[in-house]
């Protein structure tokens, strides 16, 4: 007697129920999903209990004829393809026919439903799988669906669900994702016959996530768009100047559907690197327009992830585009950093610094001070980086102090105290210099080559690190098994941290993500910044000369690691540490 059996249909459905049915919020992007794809320009979406006793879908879409509807809960009936090359350029959000007979399976399912054809309309009613009826209805156009006991038949299933208020804000982040990305669509989302939202107008991006997400967002955001070729891109970005927010949310369409993508994801964080500090919150909303055939997605039961056919090109375009937006949008704001508002750029030849001399009692203070003459400039401190805004026209004095701990250089302004993190200003410093093709890589001859020790790497990978390092005045050779010498550094590099740099190049281009990278010379820039020769800051001149170069630079706030560079201590701040301003209480 055979073990192998197949399934009776009910059982397969109720299997196919346990991908599709994740939670309620599930069986809500299932229903309207279809509605969408009915060509749907109004959807109106109610439940109760957290989506377990009601969830009902209701549009104006195309409807159905009596012999489509009853296709339409049979397991794998579907007018969306017809042969297996059409799912490779499927352009809809269903396609496979199992959601409507599994969400059947494991509920009372009720369906109105009318093709305009100017008969009579149809509805059936399923329970637990088992048609009940079917037959005519008055319903005008559309289609209405009706879930209620959901998973009434599965109680060891029901049991795992949430709580309804979580089970609710699962339903409400779905139905702000098709808001967000059907902007012809009208959507109303009603709980308990309460209106929570009505899709708001409008084109702008920020508005709508604002409307969506809340109006903090606006505040926040600035919207962009990209085109490449056949490739577009545009939605809304966090404005680096707003470094306390604290909400992370990147949230991703392609092709108008919602999707998660380890690829997408990483292109962000990449683009916004050297931008935000590394503990800041990112905040994106992208729509990617895709070919239909360079992209798969039917690689997840609930159709929530995709496969690229060449994710390294998407992830270099993202990147590279996300990058070039947030950089123009600085510029275009006069924004150059968190919390730093100026009108003009600055040069080395438009800053004067003077020292200050020390003696025995502290610090004399010349008459002529370092002077930045840039208009309308202002530096918050960490409380306040992201209030944006601006201080008096005056010019911006600053008087250097010293340095302390050997780590920071301190200067009075008439607001209080700067303090310059010197490391990561070098960083930034070297950085902007890099990328820019200003920093001298003329190789020079060390007295002694230095032997490294290298990991097992492929000869492959070795070569192409010495030939990136040779294009930046770093002169090296095989010099036997898993050995290399460096017979000669440019004055940036630190000679004590060669071998540091080039194990990080190794260990990256072993990584195939990171090749591209590389060619672009941004990520050979971002981890020479670690290697800088930190000897060439021991003097105070020199460390007046940084600070000139840190403000010259796009986006001196920021060190490439995502480091804060430079803030200030307000004189309140320092008068509220002694004591010395009194809070009044009032009676």
């Amino acid at each position: 007697m055979s073990k192998i059996k197949i399934l009776p249909e009910f059982v397969s459905n109720q299997i196919a129920a346990g991908e599709v049915v994740e939670r309620p919020a599930a069986v809500v992007k299932e229903l309207v999903e279809n509605s969408l794809d009915a060509g749907a320009t109004k959807i109106t979406v109610r439940f109760s209990a957290g989506g377990k006793n009601l969830i009902a879908v209701e549009d104006n879409g195309i409807g159905m004829s009596r012999v489509d509807a009853e296709l339409s809960i049979i397991r794998h009936a579907t007018s969306k393809i017809t042969s297996v090359e059409d799912i490779q350029i499927v352009d809809t959000f269903g396609f496979r026919g199992e959601a409507m007979p599994a969400i059947a399976s494991v509920s009372r399912f009720l369906m109105r439903t009318n093709d305009q054809s100017g008969e009579a309309g149809t509805e059936i009613l399923v329970h637990s799988g088992k048609v009940q009826y079917v037959r005519e209805c008055g319903l005008v156009a559309g289609t209405l669906v009706e879930i209620t006991g959901l998973l009434h038949n599965l109680p060891a299933r029901r049991q795992f669900l949430k709580s309804d208020e979580t089970e609710t804000m699962h339903i409400i982040r779905v139905m702000r994702a098709f808001a967000l990305a059907e902007r012809e669509v009208k959507f109303e989302l009603f709980k308990d016959d309460k209106l929570l939202f009505c899709s708001p107008t409008g084109d702008s991006w920020s508005h709508r996530v604002s409307k969506l997400y809340g109006e903090f967002y606006g505040e926040w955001l600035f919207d962009f768009n990209h085109h490449s070729g056949n490739i577009s891109l545009d939605g809304a970005l966090l404005n680096p100047s707003c470094i306390n927010v604290n909400k992370s949310e990147i949230i991703c369409f392609v092709n108008k559907r919602q999707v998660l993508s380890q690829t997408l994801n990483r292109a962000i964080r990449d683009a916004y690197a050297g931008f935000l500090p590394n503990w800041q919150s990112q905040v994106a909303f992208i729509s990617l327009n895709f070919p239909k055939n360079t992209i798969d997605v039917n690689v997840h039961p609930q159709k929530r992830e995709i496969r690229f056919k060449n994710e390294q090109m998407v992830r270099d375009l993202v990147r590279k585009a996300i990058y070039k937006a947030i950089d123009s949008f600085l510029l275009s704001k006069s924004v150059v950093s968190p919390g730093i508002l100026r009108s003009e750029k600055s040069t080395d030849s438009n800053l004067a610094i003077v020292p200050v001399a020390r003696t025995k009692f502290g610090w004399n203070r010349p008459r002529d001070v370092f002077q930045l003459p840039l208009r309308q400039t202002h530096i918050a401190g960490l409380d306040n980086l992201n209030t944006g805004q601006l201080a008096s026209s005056e010019d911006l004095k600053l008087v250097f102090i010293g340095t302390v701990f050997g780590q920071f250089a301190i200067f009075e302004s008439m607001d209080g105290l700067w303090a310059l993190n010197i490391k990561a200003a070098a960083r930034r410093v070297f950085f902007e210099q890099f990328i820019h093709k200003q920093v001298n890589d003329e190789p020079q001859r060390l007295l002694l080559p230095k032997i490294i020790s290298l990991p097992s790497v492929a000869d492959k990978i070795l070569c192409k690190a010495m030939d990136l390092f040779l294009q930046y005045g770093v002169i090296m050779e095989k010099f036997g098994k898993n050995l290399c010498r460096i017979d000669a550094v440019p004055s940036w590099l630190d000679e004590m941290m060669a071998e540091k740099l080039l194990l990080d190049v190794l260990a990256g281009l072993g990584d195939e993500n990171a090749v591209s990278m590389a060619m672009d010379g941004e990520w050979f820039a971002k981890l020479a910044s670690t290697c800088v020769n930190m000897k060439n800051y021991d003097e105070m001149k020199n460390i007046m000369k940084l600070i000139k170069s840190l403000l010259s630079s796009n986006n001196y706030i920021i060190d490439p690691l995502g480091n804060i560079t430079l803030v200030e201590i307000s004189l309140n701040e320092l008068k509220n540490k002694f004591g010395l301003i009194k809070s009044t209480i009032s009676l």
